[in-house]
């Protein structure tokens, strides 16, 4: 009953029916001079403290006045509860770990009236227990007694242990702790061995075992030895040794004696004595058991995380816990630590076999993962989120399409599921490649698992799912967008490119697209080949750079020379315009073969402005060079234009035009956020946007209406030439006009061929052709 202060008010109710409850009892079990001589009511529920005081007394009265108080106010409908000053009967009083334990309650006094009808309640630490494959409870109603057994005994059932029994108004409490014995652990060297008889050597036996166990040696036999070792003992040709494990490790190491007298085929067995006691307790875990044991093992494998990691055996004892669904701790055992040791299982695994699903796998790295995969279809279906340092646990739902991007590692998109409300499970691993294999399908392994790994499942069917990675530039390597497939090597695993693409690899980008669900990454390998591209379009880029520089150099000192109402004033400053604005081209695909990009909004809008801009100027400049050939080839009037008319011309077209339609394709795309494609950063989207025609469509009718100048422009000089001797500025004309023509194709073929860098296949042609047509741009500008 909740305690109150007013219980302490010796007029109220409650102070005065246990007053006298308490005086009545002791008059009538002891003496009618009995007397209360205090009582206290305090919290815990509401607690009564008291006093008596009569001529005589024993403790046997005691205990019957105590009883009959007990029974009058349970009568009066106080809810009473009755501690038992004997505890909770264990038989056996001592057992060991996985055996199995009764536990008795009861009864109560004879003279406490519990009734009949009345149940068992039991606890341990706080937790009540309810029956299972380990724990049953029976109870005798007719003896008053209940009774739990535990049929085997696993660490969690240590602890604190309570039993209530309860009827309508009274309840029987009794209590006590419990401790198993841990199973003794023995250590022997060697633990097998045979020994010469050889009486003037002695050979030192080691056997001990933690207290108070005790151990004595049993057997012997004589054979002729060609092995002898310190740590494995002796052995014949063939004989296998066992050793002891060392520092606190169960098992036991093996080795075989070889032809040459030494021990090899070394076998390490040895797990953490804690994991290994973990191990024996997870094959009996159940909803009451799962908690304790998930805090055991979570605080094992953080306190000796460094032990574990470099231990093979214990890193396949605590695989096999996670059968019993454990998330916290696997994180440990994929760290740079366990590296190694993963290593040494990978290239050990052909012994290990498990059977899982209509796949026999023999690797404890693939269980590792398929635990993973397995778990995901065990999920609560509300989503949740679990993070720890070295794994990401995402359950979510969404309905036909599905967006996430996970830690800034892993972009995900479902582009076509089934209909309806589906959900989606994803964990994203930091460390899973030091636990993985390289190997992929065609059995090479020279490469490396560059991205982390994701595990996708879902309850729908997924046949169009995009994946972006989030990695370092990795021009110089050839990618593959892979997924694990257990099946592959009869069972050992290995990495499997069936089903899925690659879609494109840009800056710090890699996108790949699969038809299924599974565990997925990226297998990448060093190239030589694709160092071999990018060098030789650097070099070509480079040499066009330098070229283009001298150029203007030339041109500025001629142009400072020439009088300003010369013919080809302007022809000149064409040149100037052309080869800066080629230059500021060159500039920008330099930066996309060797820098990142911007990957915000704003950022890309303008890196998009100035592509725009130094695509379209060198053929507007052109444009307006040809314009001006085709005014003087055509001019009916005498006399020229002037030095500002032909300027305000040559800058209107050549930089004005070039402006107006940068700034209209920007504004028309931007508020749609289009110039960001999915997949590519800071290039125009071709399925979905129309940004790229603004370069493409001006381009080519530049390149079209010059071809067109320059054949009028060019029959009409022959013409001339045919009637009578050329001037020397018609010849100057005709070859500039030639120049020109050429000039344009070339820009043209190198403006589609660094175009081509902007999508992920690039063969090696655009390579190859990319260096010839950048070196062909500068032999037509000294021509021009």
């Amino acid at each position: 009953m909740p305690f109150q202060e007013s219980f302490k008010d010796q007029t109220s109710r409650v102070y005065r029916d246990i007053h006298d409850a308490i005086e009545k009892q002791c008059q009538y079990y002891v003496s009618e001079h009995c007397r209360v001589q205090s009582l206290t009511l305090r919290e815990g529920s509401t607690v009564a403290v008291y006093t008596l005081r009569a001529p005589a007394i024993d403790d046997d009265q005691v205990k019957r006045v105590k009883y009959a108080v007990f029974n009058e106010l349970a009568a009066k409908n106080y809810p009473m509860e009755f501690v038992s000053e004997r505890k909770l009967q264990f038989n056996p009083r001592t057992l060991f770990l996985k055996e199995s334990v009764t536990v008795t309650c009861g009864p109560p006094p004879n003279t406490l009236i519990l009734g009949s009808q009345w149940d068992a309640e039991w606890t341990v630490n706080g937790v009540i227990i309810e029956p299972d494959e380990t724990h049953s409870i029976s109870n005798n109603y007719p003896e008053r007694k209940s009774t739990l057994t535990v049929s085997k005994f696993l660490r969690t059932d240590d602890g604190f242990y309570e039993c209530k029994l309860k009827s309508t108004k009274l309840i029987f409490k009794q209590k006590e702790t419990f401790t198993s014995k841990a199973i003794p652990l023995i250590h022997v060297k060697p633990v097998r061995g045979i020994m010469n008889c050889d009486f003037s050597n002695k050979i030192k036996l080691e056997c001990s075992v933690n207290r108070p166990y005790l151990v004595e040696f049993i057997g012997s036999d004589y054979i002729a030895l060609i092995c002898f070792s310190e740590e494995f003992g002796n052995g014949p040709l063939g004989f296998k040794a066992v050793a002891d494990c060392k520092n606190n490790k169960v098992g036991e190491r093996t080795a075989v004696c070889k032809e040459d007298g030494k021990f090899g085929d070394l076998q390490d067995s040895c797990v953490l004595a804690p994991v290994y006691e973990l191990l024996d307790q997870s094959e009996a875990l159940n909803d009451f058991t799962l908690a304790a044991f998930l805090e055991q093992l979570k605080t094992v494998t953080v306190r000796h995380a460094k032990d574990i990691t470099n231990c093979p055996a214990t890193i396949t004892s605590i695989v096999k816990i996670f059968n019993n669904n454990i998330l916290e701790t696997a994180g440990v055992l994929t760290v740079d630590e366990a590296k190694d040791s993963w290593t040494f299982l990978n290239g050990n695994s052909k012994n290990e076999t498990k059977k899982s699903d209509d796949t026999e796998m023999k690797s404890v790295s693939s269980s590792l993962l398929n635990f993973f995969e397995r778990m995901t279809t065990h999920l609560l279906s509300k989503p949740f989120s679990i993070t720890t340092p070295h794994i990401l646990l995402n359950k979510t739902t969404f309905t036909n399409t599905f967006q996430a991007d996970f830690n800034s590692s892993v972009e995900i998109n479902i582009l076509e599921a089934d209909e309806g409300y589906q959900s989606v499970t994803v964990i994203l691993f930091a460390s899973m490649d030091n636990v993985l294999s390289a190997r992929d399908e065609n059995n090479n392994s020279y490469g490396s698992i560059s991205q982390r790994v994701v595990l996708i499942q879902s309850d729908a069917e997924i046949t169009n799912l995009s994946l972006i990675f989030h990695a370092s530039d990795q021009n110089f390597y050839d990618l593959e967008c892979v997924f694990w497939d257990f099946s592959l090597y009869e069972g050992l695993g290995g990495w499997s490119s069936n089903g899925c693409s690659l879609v494109f690899r840009e800056d710090k980008l890699v996108s790949c697209n699969c038809n299924h669900t599974a565990s997925f990454s990226i297998l990448s390998s060093f190239s030589l080949i694709s160092l071999f591209n990018i060098t030789t379009s650097l070099i070509a880029a480079v040499l066009s750079m330098i070229f283009l520089i001298i150029c203007l150099i030339i041109e500025g000192v001629t142009l400072r020379r020439m009088s300003q109402n010369n013919p080809s004033y302007f022809h000149h400053v064409s040149i100037i315009n052309i080869a800066l604005s080629v230059l500021l081209t060159l500039i920008w695909f330099i930066m996309r073969l060797t820098m990142s990009l911007p990957d915000t909004a704003p950022a890309c809008t303008v890196v998009m402005f100035l592509i725009h801009f130094s695509y379209l100027s060198p053929f507007f400049c052109m444009l307006a060079s040809a314009l001006l050939l085709l005014y003087r080839a055509l001019r009916v009037f005498e006399g020229r234009l002037s030095k500002r008319s032909t300027l305000a011309i040559g800058f209107s077209v050549g930089y004005g035009a070039p402006l107006i339609i940068s700034t209209i394709t920007i504004a028309a795309i931007a508020p749609s956020d289009q110039d960001i494609q999915e997949n590519i950063i800071c290039w125009r989207n071709w399925y979905e946007s129309t940004a790229i025609l603004g370069i493409v469509i001006p381009v080519y009718i530049i390149m079209a209406a010059n071809l067109v100048i320059l054949m009028v422009v060019i029959s009409k000089i022959l013409r001339r030439v045919g009637e009578n001797a050329a001037h020397a500025g018609e010849k100057h004309g005709l070859v500039a006009a030639v120049s020109l023509a050429l000039l344009t194709m070339f820009l043209g073929a190198s403006l589609s061929l660094e175009t081509g860098f902007m999508v992920p296949a690039k063969p090696m042609a655009i390579y190859f052709g990319l260096f010839v047509f950048q070196l062909l741009e500068v032999v037509f500008y000294f021509l021009y």
